[in-house]
This record gives structure tokens, C-alpha cells and sequence, in this order.
């Protein structure tokens, strides 16, 4: 019979991690370990202070898993069936385990996560890394972490947007996604922002409205000369079709959405609807990470840079090729342990 254990941890940031709405140094998650049969898979929920969820309730979440319920092989379909008839929301508890049933797969059956998922390594996006708001001083010294990567990701909507932006371009002219967090309030003074920063370099907004100005943002999309994408504004599959028409994309995050299995549904059927997407991460470790890389291939964007923000990242850090995240030829996720 399979065994699920979960054990919180913390998450500590390299440097602060400033977006319109907060400040943070670091971010709680649970580690999710699930055995099996001699094999061992790893999973993790990672919990940002936007989402309802937190420690204790991912843990008291897993702890209604009855684990014979699950049965290998596993039907993912009729496992988040289960989970979700468990409890409404709870989606980083429940991506959690649905990472470490893939990883388990792949133990399993010796294959790497890319393999059993039929994802092309060779259409791997290139990923961004991720400038937080801050002073200039603060901006530069984060720009130039960023050597591996071939695209930085932008938070913007605090007091100054010119300042960071010209200060990055003291230093690297690397191509931007932009990420505002609902920071901006009113779509004239955004539409001339976003013409700005088409002219620095910036190849998509994403999130740069509150998400009930559903209104306000149809009209910056229809006449923004780069995709805006939506964040905070989606979350399930269930939300795509009545985002069409106010954004020309999403970003799909596990975390978000409950894990490998749904985040795959929610790709497929975005293609469907000829929306743009962006393979997403929250401050993550390799876990996550890895698990989100080996769906990166059948995105259009990349946004995975987690553990590479970290300063006690339980797993050795994904490798970097080229400004992309090298999928492991290992079985399961491919982690290996940082200790």
C-alpha cells in the first residue's frame, strides 16, 4: 500500500521579492513524499501569501487521502476525481500530490516525466528570470544574476516602472515579459505604457489590470501591440472561455491548477481557443520546477526560473541550456537531493 508523507518548509529567497501588491524574503511550501513498492515519488506545494491556501491546510487536506484510493497505474483522470470530491479548491495540495504520483510513474516504469507525457524536448521555450520591484541599485544587482537565461521577466506596477526599466537597460538589452500583478488602474495611462515598453524591448503584459476590470482590459488587449495574458485572472480550466476576447493568452500554473494532469487539459484546450500560453511558476523548488518544464514544450513561454531565486533549494538546481531548462533523462522528475 502506498504511504504519503508531507513536511513543511520554508523557502528562503535570495533577495526580496517585491511585486505591486507585497514584499516577501521567503515562501512556505510542503514537501510531499509518496512511496511505493520500493520506489519513492516527490512532490510539493508551494504557497504564495496570494493563495487561499497555506501550510496547515494542505496538510490537513492530504491527511483526508485515503491511499487506497489510489492504485498504480495510475488513472489520472479518476484521481483528481477523487481529490476533488474530497474538497472544492485545495489546488496546491492536490498538485502536490499529482507531482509525486508522476514522479512515482516514472520511477516506476523507468521512464523520465517528458517521456510518459509524449513532451518534445527540442521545443523547450526559453525561460525568464525574474526582476522584483526595486530600487535601481537593487534592479542591476538582479539583472545580473540573470547570465544563464535569455529573457527577464519584469514585475512592474510600483511607484516608478521607468526607473527599473531604464535601469535594466543600463545593463542588458535581453528581450522582457512583463508582469504587473494588477498594478495598474487606469487603461489609457497602461496602453501608454505598454508602447513604451514595446519600444524597450517588451514582448508581452501579463496581468496589468485589476482582475474585475474585465471591461478595462478587453480594450487594452484589442489595442495593445503586444499580448497581454492573464495571471491573477485565470486559475482552472473551467475559466478559459470566458477570457476570451479580454486576453490573447494565460499562465498556467500547477499550483493554480492542481498539478501536471489538469495543466495539460488546460494547454490543450487553450490551443483549442487560440490562446497564447506561458508555462508558470511560483517561488518554487526543483520539484515543481521539474515538473512544469517537462510541459514547458507545448508553450508558447516559459517562466521557470524558482530555484534559481533560492538560497536552500532541497534539490539540485535544474540544469540551463541556452537560456532553457534541460529536461532530465532520469526517471520521474530526475531530482537529485541538494544535501
Amino acid at each position: 500500500m502506498m504511504k504519503i508523507t508531507a513536511k513543511p518548509f520554508i523557502l528562503e529567497l535570495k533577495n526580496p521579492f517585491g511585486i505591486s501588491k507585497n514584499l516577501r524574503n521567503s515562501t512556505d511550501t510542503i514537501i510531499v513524499t509518496i512511496e511505493c513498492d520500493g520506489f519513492c515519488g516527490f512532490g510539493e506545494a508551494s504557497l504564495p501569501p496570494y493563495l487561499i491556501e497555506n501550510q496547515l491546510s494542505v496538510l490537513n487536506f492530504i491527511k483526508k487521502i485515503n491511499p487506497v484510493n489510489i492504485t498504480y497505474p495510475f488513472n489520472f483522470a479518476v484521481i483528481h476525481e477523487y481529490l476533488d470530491n474530497l474538497d472544492h479548491g485545495n489546488y496546491a495540495a492536490k498538485a502536490s500530490i499529482d507531482i509525486a504520483l508522476h514522479d512515482l510513474q516514472g520511477k516506476i516504469e523507468q521512464k523520465a516525466l517528458f517521456q510518459i507525457l509524449d513532451s518534445n524536448p527540442e521545443k523547450m521555450p526559453y525561460s525568464a528570470f525574474t526582476i522584483g520591484i526595486g530600487t535601481p541599485e537593487v534592479v542591476i544587482a538582479k539583472t545580473k544574476q540573470a547570465n544563464a537565461f535569455r529573457y527577464l521577466k519584469v514585475k512592474l506596477g510600483g511607484e516608478d516602472d521607468e526607473a527599473m526599466i531604464k535601469a535594466i537597460r543600463s545593463i542588458s538589452f535581453k528581450p522582457l515579459y512583463i508582469d504587473v500583478n494588477e498594478g495598474w488602474k487606469e487603461k489609457r495611462k497602461a496602453l501608454d505604457s505598454i508602447f513604451r515598453l514595446r519600444d524597450d524591448g517588451a514582448k508581452l503584459i501579463e496581468q496589468p489590470m485589476p482582475v474585475q476590470n474585465l471591461a478595462e482590459t478587453s480594450w487594452l488587449s484589442e489595442n495593445s501591440p503586444i499580448p497581454i495574458i492573464a495571471d491573477e485572472a485565470f486559475q482552472i480550466i473551467d475559466d478559459l472561455e470566458k477570457l476570451q476576447g479580454v486576453y490573447k493568452g494565460v499562465v498556467v500554473k500547477l499550483m493554480k491548477c492542481g498539478g501536471i494532469y489538469p495543466a495539460k487539459q488546460i494547454i490543450e484546450k487553450s490551443k483549442k481557443l487560440d490562446l497564447k500560453i506561458m508555462m508558470g511558476c511560483m517561488n518554487e523548488s526543483s520539484c515543481a520546477i521539474m515538473a512544469a518544464a517537462a510541459l514547458a514544450p507545448f508553450c508558447n513561454y516559459a517562466d521557470l526560473d524558482g530555484p534559481f531565486l533560492l538560497t536552500n533549494n532541497p534539490y539540485v538546481d535544474p540544469k540551463m541550456g541556452n537560456g532553457k531548462i534541460v529536461l532530465s533523462k532520469n526517471p520521474g522528475l530526475g531530482l537529485s537531493s541538494n544535501s
